[in-house]
């Protein structure tokens, strides 16, 4: 692990740790290693056959490739599933150029594309990464082939102003108590497990940005551009989500995206592809194989 993305020697250690103990939720069989960027080493996890079409999935802020363990081994039966580990945040990237804005992520997407030699993708991300995944297809139009986003902060609704209340409370002030609160809130019930649990916690509380480098949060897309998607594009939503109005969120894609199929995903909040893992993974196969 990188010292330097870390507060302390010890720091990187312990999440190092962590990390390759959620690695262990992951199925037999995959991959991992770096690619170069200009923004610096990107960490990839792949599983699945490498003759078959692309799935690259995109994770939550602070979260890791690793938060798609419930999803790989499904999901991986017909895709050459590619994770990577968004550099600038914490995972196993090594961020060496600092990101000023949005845009240095498109840029650094398209040059993990590029180095992988993809042409043509399924793209799909949760959270901060379903965000990301929406920008990347106004970026790269030509490169995406569906745009799969599962509870995307910010694209077509702003977040809650509690959201980021709660997130800087626990940053702030670094007590347990506090930490707890922002995810029972965040879960409203749902028990995430332990092992990733406790890694996205010292990544949210611990990694330490380069000299140089923004805060990114993922912010609304405008009218314009959402009108601009002309590919098929899944949206799933967790009927209990609280960082946003979900609400709001499936009337404006309804109103602003010409091939949206939008799905309310029951009994679940933001973490959908945990707490929902089956009901995503099909939705996804299915999505994927319409014509």
């Amino acid at each position: 692990m990188e010292l330097k993305n870390f507060k302390s020697k010890e720091i990187a250690v312990e999440y190092e740790r962590l990390y390759n103990k959620t690695m262990e939720l992951w199925p037999d069989g995959y991959k991992g290693y770096y690619i170069d960027t200009s923004y610096g080493k990107t960490w990839i996890h792949e599983i699945g056959d490498g003759s078959k079409p692309v799935l690259l999935l995109l994770h939550g802020m602070s979260g890791s490739s690793t938060l798609w363990y419930p999803n790989v081994k499904h999901l991986a039966e017909n895709y050459r599933v590619i994770t990577p580990d968004i550099i600038g945040q914490a995972g196993k990237s090594i961020l060496e150029k600092p990101l000023y804005s949005p845009v240095d992520l498109d840029k650094w997407l398209d040059e993990v594309v590029i180095a992988l030699n993809i042409k043509k993708l399924f793209l799909g991300g949760i959270s901060f990464g379903g965000w990301l995944a929406a920008r990347y297809t106004l970026f790269a139009p030509e490169k995406v082939e569906k745009l799969i986003m599962m509870d995307p902060a910010g694209v077509l609704a702003p977040l809650r102003f509690y959201f980021y209340f709660r997130l800087f409370a626990m940053l702030l002030i670094p007590l347990p108590s506090i930490g707890d609160s922002f995810v029972n809130w965040m879960g409203q019930g749902y028990e995430m497990n332990e092992d990733f649990l406790n890694q996205m916690e010292v990544g949210i509380k611990d990694y330490k940005n380069i000299k140089g480098q923004k805060n990114i949060y993922a912010n609304k897309i405008s009218d314009k551009d959402l009108q601009s998607i002309k590919i098929p594009v899944l949206l799933m939503c967790g009927d209990r989500s609280v960082v946003y109005n979900g609400n709001k969120a499936m009337k404006r894609a309804n109103a602003m995206i010409s091939q949206v199929k939008i799905e309310l995903i029951p009994h679940c909040c933001h973490a959908i592809n945990m707490e929902q893992s089956e009901i995503v993974d099909r939705l996804i196969t299915d999505f994927i194989k319409l014509r």
